[in-house]
């Protein structure tokens, strides 16, 4: 007589999301430099280090909840001193990508309802001109 197959198991999906706090090169204002460099030492990074390029954050989202997140963003390598190591060929900042994990959520931006109703602003007038445009276009020909 054989033993019965163990029932199968259905896989629990899992979702990697990726949040950008900071676009490469992203003009912000002070509030938001301050805010997310607060965030940043709390989180035991130096943010006289951190390089202008993509600040992100990747964390899983599972059938158990959501995993703690990894902060990714791009350090200057400094020396000993703490002076900024420059590459001899170049001259330029020596780089590299960085992870750690966040131990302290970045808060929201205080500004985002503003920030959305101004662009929710922008598309009703960008709609109302393209409605305009197929009005004109389905007139009469000249």
């Amino acid at each position: 007589m054989t033993e019965s197959a163990p029932p199968h198991t259905v896989p629990r999906s899992r979702e990697t999301r990726i949040v950008t706090v900071v676009e490469d090169e992203q003009t912000i204002s002070d509030e938001q430099r301050e805010r997310i460099c607060a965030w940043l030492r709390a989180n035991d990074v130096d943010p006289k280090l951190v390089s202008r390029k993509a600040i992100t954050i990747e964390y899983a989202e599972g059938p158990f909840g959501r995993s703690p997140g990894r902060i990714w963003f791009t350090q200057y390598y400094v020396n000993a001193e703490g002076a900024k190591e420059h590459a001899l060929h170049t001259n330029e900042a020596v780089q590299f990508r960085r992870c750690v994990h966040q131990a302290v959520e970045l808060e929201p931006d205080p500004m985002l309802p503003d920030l959305l109703a101004a662009e929710e602003e922008h598309r009703k007038a960008w709609r109302e001109s393209q409605r305009k445009n197929t009005d004109n276009a389905a007139g009469d020909p000249v």
